[in-house]
């Protein structure tokens, strides 16, 4: 969808570059057209599709190796998020532990 919108895009500053006003509407005509198709297509998931997938794809964890293997490179990444804004800073907790002391 979206390289064609770019293919058309090019394409028409290509054929009618002799005619500024022209080439401007035609334009518009093939963004708009682009814009009916995908909001009639809905190409990303919303927010009330969001949990349906979910649990679509959690069903097919136990049976297709396809979804295993996205399901292990999910848990993976979400590991390495944690870990990276999980940090201990030893300094603050140095100094925590040291204000506890002389309570």
């Amino acid at each position: 969808m979206i390289i064609s919108r770019k293919f058309a895009i090019a394409t028409i500053a290509l054929v009618f570059r002799v005619s500024p006003t022209y080439q401007m509407s035609v334009l518009m005509l093939a963004l708009f057209a682009a814009f009916v198709l995908q909001i009639r297509h809905e190409p990303f998931m919303s927010r009330g599709d969001q949990s349906r997938v979910i649990a679509e794809h959690r069903v097919k964890v136990l049976t297709s190796l396809e979804h295993a293997k996205i399901e292990s490179e999910i848990k993976a990444m979400l590991q390495k998020n944690y870990k990276r804004t999980h940090k201990v800073d030893a300094f603050l907790d140095s100094r925590r532990a040291s204000n506890t002391v002389g309570e």
